[in-house]
């Protein structure tokens, strides 16, 4: 399993991770299994084990999820009746869905350019068209983000003292005698 938080983002909840790492040594006991050798990052690489996959900054908060290396789930280079052909990314603020994207997958890794800005959570679903889609697999790897600070909301009083400030200019203009 890929250790959770890991750099930074929760997978899934807090030890109890949604995705699994996938080695060198994995994928030559298992004669290329999940596509190892065309891994981005080298050997490494990580896939979901059927089902969505959800992401967090592990201190919570704001970020931006610029995109990933994505790639169908593969044995021997071949697709499996389990191996997800879509994707669906969801990017969330809270509950509130801000940003969507669905591509198709392929055997091999390609970027995806999500650049979903200012969310919360992540939702990663995908499906194939075969199985039911909480079944279907994926490969991952270089999930790219930026961890981003809220936004600065000023305090009521500030605010309050402001607005004040800006009545009492604005009537003084008023009351000068004309000359």
């Amino acid at each position: 399993n890929v250790p959770t938080p890991y750099h930074g983002i929760l997978w899934g909840t807090l030890g109890d991770t949604d995705l699994y790492a996938w080695g060198d040594i994995s994928y030559s006991a298992a004669n290329s299994y999940g596509n190892s050798y065309n891994s981005p990052s080298g050997g490494n690489a990580a896939s979901n084990y059927a089902g969505p996959v959800y992401a967090s900054l592990s201190g919570g908060g704001v970020f931006d999820f610029n995109g990933a290396y994505f790639s169908s789930y593969t044995m021997y280079n071949a697709l499996q009746s389990d191996s997800a052909t879509i994707l669906t990314l969801e990017g969330f603020n809270g509950s509130t869905l801000v940003d969507s994207l669905t591509v198709n997958l392929n055997i091999g890794y390609d970027w995806i350019q999500a650049d979903f800005l200012g969310i919360t959570s992540l939702r990663l679903t995908s499906s194939n068209g075969i199985i039911e889609p909480e079944r279907t697999r994926w490969m991952i790897d270089d999930f790219t983000f930026n961890a981003t600070p809220s936004a600065q909301v000023p305090e009521p009083a500030t605010l309050a003292l402001t607005l004040t400030g800006l009545a009492w200019l604005t009537s003084g203009r008023r009351r000068r005698p004309q000359a």
